[in-house]
């Protein structure tokens, strides 16, 4: 509640005893507070912490705690003392808060981490910004500003009935699904362009999570609820619709320039694959093992995939590497058939037919890549620092050169 409220705002004081509290603060309630002083016991491993949270809000012994806290401290502990800084403690505290799973965590101060490990949980994340903390937003497509405004005078702005869900397209769109009526809305710089009762193909309840498009106006648009669907739409026609098993969670999803879609799933024990459907039929399903970061599909009707381990190429024929640099953090196939590799220590290759073409080292970490009209290569700079700041940067590549 800090500096979320007006200064001469009073709240009643708690009317529960301190007992019942407790069984919603843990069992319905958790939270992830920024502040370490506030949000850990130096003194204390963070596995007996996790051990003490699962013990007070759960009716079960020590070791049982112990038992159950194995797996998510094994998946939330960085394996070297360098990956520790800045992000790692923010990675714990979100397990943590998350352990009883809580219907709604409160993430105070939170960051890109704890965004990325809402969907990793599946939680739905909802942006509350305390009052004087920011008061100008801009939202950001492709390197383009597509809305720019002071809160208290926003450039656009639309009142929905219930919970919501939004995602932007390629073509600058925003599609918002509201839950309760199965409604998606599209809007355009602020503008109502179409509505669409899709209630009996995404679902009620679900929430929209992604939404990839091609030039000739496909837009697939990915729903979590009970089960992972995936919906194809021309503008507010819906073309056709899957749904995945209910265990797998969505991952990225693209669509290539044949109108093919490749969408990435995965599990909680970490499996994952990729599939690619052309008009609601499966075209086929690859195993991949790590978690897909990166997607581009390639004029050739081929996909490559960035995983935790690696660059991989997929297709009808199978799964194959492709020799990448450690550690890779994107990849893009340009019009020409270029494709480019990009990885965290700030280093782009483009390379043709297995042949290196050029390689250049950035001062920063790629993490996405883009092309223009006009074929020119524009990469997305991203530094994260130490102390937590953050820097970013854009690289341009002009059609047959280097940076």
């Amino acid at each position: 509640m800090v500096r979320s409220l007006p200064s001469k705002t009073t709240l009643p004081p708690t009317i529960l005893p301190e007992r019942e509290m407790i069984r919603i603060r843990g069992g319905k309630i958790g939270m992830v507070f920024q502040d370490p002083l506030t949000s850990r016991d130096p003194l204390m491993r963070v596995g007996d912490q996790v051990v003490e949270t699962i013990m007070a809000h759960k009716d079960v012994t020590r070791e049982e705690a112990e038992e159950e806290a194995k797996p998510e401290e094994v998946e939330e502990a960085p394996p070297e003392v360098p990956a520790r800084a800045p992000s790692v403690r923010e990675l714990w505290r979100m397990g943590v808060g998350s352990w009883a799973q809580s219907a709604l965590v409160h993430a105070v101060n939170s960051s890109g981490t704890v965004f990325v490990t809402c969907f990793d949980l599946s939680y739905n994340p909802v942006w509350i910004v305390g009052k004087g903390a920011s008061d100008f937003w801009t939202l950001l497509v492709s390197g383009s500003t597509v809305s720019a405004a002071r809160l208290n005078t926003p450039a656009w702005g639309y009142q929905f009935p219930g919970i919501v869900s939004a995602a932007v397209g390629l073509d600058e769109s925003v599609f918002v699904y509201m839950a309760s009526s199965g409604l998606l809305v599209n809007f355009l710089h602020g503008v109502e362009r179409w509505k669409a009762p899709i209630a009996n193909l995404a679902g009620i309840g679900a929430s929209l999570m992604d939404v990839a498009q091609n030039e000739s106006g496909l837009s697939c648009l990915s729903f979590m609820a009970d089960r992972v669907k995936l919906v194809a739409m021309v503008g507010p026609s819906p073309s056709w619709a899957v749904a995945l098993s209910p265990e797998e969670m969505p991952g990225p999803v693209k669509v290539g320039g044949d109108g093919t879609v490749y969408m990435a799933a995965g599990t909680q024990s970490g499996a994952s694959k990729v599939l690619a459907f052309r008009g609601g039929s499966l075209l086929w399903s690859h195993q991949v093992g790590d978690m897909v970061m990166k997607m581009a599909p390639a004029p050739s009707g081929e996909l490559y995939v960035v995983t935790t381990s690696g660059v991989l190429r997929l297709g009808p024929g199978g799964v194959r590497e492709v020799e990448a640099p450690p550690q890779p953090s994107g990849v893009l196939v340009g019009s020409d058939g270029i494709l480019y590799l990009a990885d965290f220590g700030g280093g782009l290759r483009a390379v043709r037919g297995g042949r290196v073409l050029w390689e250049a080292t950035l001062p920063a970490p790629v993490t996405e890549m883009a092309q223009a009209p006009d074929g020119s290569i524009f990469a997305v700079l991203d530094q994260t620092f130490a102390e937590g700041d953050r820097w970013f940067g854009l690289a341009s590549i002009r059609p047959g050169t280097s940076p």
